[in-house]
């Protein structure tokens, strides 16, 4: 009985002395604060474009080659662009992770690509910005504020090149991005008043971003272009 007795005092001791050290386990593998953060800021770092220097892990260094390492060959796709059926030339789609895509131009026309021109940010859900936190959905009052609160001027809408910006804007605005562009809410241009019209669909004239209409109808960045060697 007392044989009995101890073994079953070593079982419940057995089973206690696991059951500390899972406690213990979870303790020590849990991220510190400071941790959390560190991996929030490089996870924002990943996503943040600087015109000439890099957007997100891609930098203006980088060959075809490089991106098929860094991010793997599946991840690298062509993208031809055609104008009225006809190829007027070939871009590099990369995936950067299975939501996050980037549009690659290259100076050279044919492979093999080894000089980045310019990388295009056209997906609504992309994460990708500027160090003003500019990117696809920004609005118009977001490059108000980040000019400074200064407004500045773009392309008309309606036809080939609208809204394109920016003139008149800070040196430093939006970090030196050349070019990006913006669309209307709607496509249905009959909301427009026929002055409105006037002011806003000439893609030959420039607009101001402080017209009134705009408190209607609040045009949003489409397209970023961030320009990666000179």
């Amino acid at each position: 009985m007392l044989h009995k007795i101890s073994v079953l005092l070593l079982i419940i001791l057995l089973v206690a002395c696991k059951q500390k050290v899972k406690e213990n386990t979870k303790v020590e593998n849990k991220p510190t604060d400071t941790a959390a953060t560190q991996i929030e800021q490089v996870d924002k770092e990943d996503y943040v474009c600087i015109p000439y220097k890099k957007v997100g892990r891609v930098l203006p260094t980088h060959t075809y080659a490089d991106l098929e390492k860094l991010f793997g060959k599946a991840n690298l796709s062509v993208d031809t662009i055609k104008f009225d059926g006809e190829i007027m030339g070939y871009n590099t789609l990369l995936k950067v992770t299975p939501t996050q895509v980037l549009s690659i131009m290259w100076k050279e026309g044919l492979p093999p690509y080894k000089t980045i021109e310019m990388i295009k940010i056209t997906d609504a859900a992309s994460k990708f910005k500027t160090a003003e936190g500019i990117g696809v959905g920004s609005t118009l009052t977001d490059l108000v504020k980040a000019n400074g609160g200064q407004h500045f001027k773009f392309h008309g809408f309606g036809g080939e090149g609208a809204g394109i910006c920016c003139s008149g804007t800070k040196v430093d605005f939006l970090s030196g991005v050349s070019s990006l562009a913006l669309k209307l809410p709607t496509d249905n241009y009959s909301v427009f008043t026929k002055a409105e019209q006037d002011k806003i669909l000439d893609t030959q004239k420039e607009i101001s971003s402080n017209l009134p209409v705009w408190q209607k109808y609040m045009p949003t960045v489409d397209e970023l272009y961030i320009y990666m060697n000179k």
